[in-house]
């Protein structure tokens, strides 16, 4: 015995309307799927929340502002998940279409910090340089980005670094690049300028080791130069008018003493000039110099002071000058 269905043609009609109507009344506000992506990526449950963001998109319609959003919160759970290049492709998405443009002020700040982030983790790996294009792509976004002091800092560190590997020339480009950066900061220009003037004197110190070192020979066999002090030894006689008595002899050491470093300057002057070969004699700073007390010969001579031939008693001085400081002297007569 067979069993027969029989099935209503208007109950079919009433089902399938209900159901449609099921579906409609399931969708969902996109605003609230919005905030409940949110939520679901704080949390931690990125893939539901990426569900969500794609299920925001499917809700938008023609509605630009819930197209956006999808497109933001894809990217705002690469962010939480630490999928930064993701989160940087989301976020051009959005900046390249016109019809974003009302939104684009905050995606290039999300950008930014994304490329800062980004470079952060670059300077931690033992080759640093991929931070270097992060930060210039942070800069041209924004010129007022703390990109620009992260990045005179970066700069500035590697030009440290190269400096301490003998690398002047790199060291110089990293500092003037910094320089560059630098807008308003007086302290940190004269610092930076400082360094720069510090790279371009390791510089020129290799080229004047090797002048020195041609010469050293000599200089140690005519007693000039002493290479376990690293100094230069001199000696210079000047004449003060007169004899020297009892009642005048503090005068005259005084007199003695103001010629002698008058003296000793130019002789060093004119050493330095030969020695380095520079194009004119440095000028010399008598603070690095030394001046030790001179004795006077007790036999007075003629000799001609001021055009005129006179009595005048000599003094012997012996003054010294360190060999790090005779480089400084010929670096500063190069005008570098």
């Amino acid at each position: 015995m067979k069993t027969i269905y029989h099935f209503n043609s208007s109950l079919l009609l009433t089902l399938s309307l209900t159901t449609v109507v099921g579906l409609f009344a399931c969708s969902q506000d996109p605003e609230e799927l919005y905030n409940k992506g949110s939520m679901l990526a704080q949390k931690g449950q990125y893939d539901q929340a990426l569900a969500v963001f794609d299920s925001l998109k499917a809700e938008a319609g023609e509605s630009t502002l819930y197209e956006y959003k999808s497109l933001y919160g894809r990217s705002e759970v690469m962010r939480v998940k630490g999928e930064l290049d993701a989160q940087r492709d989301l976020l051009g998405v959005i900046l390249d279409q016109k019809k974003f443009s009302e939104y684009h002020p905050l995606v290039r700040e999300k950008l930014e910090e994304n490329l800062l982030t980004k470079a952060s983790k670059e300077r931690l790996k033992p080759d640093p340089q991929g931070a270097l294009p992060l930060y210039h792509q942070a800069l041209k976004l924004n010129p007022d980005s703390e990109a620009r002091s992260l990045l005179i800092g970066y700069l500035t560190a590697q030009a440290d670094s190269s400096l301490n590997n003998h690398k002047a020339d790199e060291a110089i480009k990293g500092y003037e690049e910094a320089l560059l950066l630098n807008r308003s900061d007086e302290t940190l220009t004269k610092q930076i300028k400082e360094k720069i003037k510090g790279a371009k004197f390791s510089k020129y110190k290799m080229t004047a080791e090797q002048l020195f070192a041609t010469q050293a020979k000599q200089l140690i066999k005519e007693k000039v130069y002493d290479t376990q002090t690293k100094t230069f030894y001199y000696k210079l006689t000047v004449n003060v008018e007169g004899r020297v008595n009892r009642k005048n002899k503090a005068e005259q050491l005084k007199q003695a003493k103001s010629l002698a470093v008058e003296a000793s300057k130019k002789h060093i002057s004119d050493h330095l000039k030969s020695l380095f070969e520079l194009p004119k004699g440095p000028v010399v700073n008598t603070a690095l110099i030394t001046v030790t007390k001179g004795e006077f010969q007790r036999r007075a001579k003629r000799v001609k002071i001021n055009g005129k031939r006179v009595r005048a008693t000599p003094f012997d001085y012996h003054f010294t000058l360190p060999l790090e400081a005779a480089y400084e002297l010929a670096f500063e007569a190069t005008g570098a």
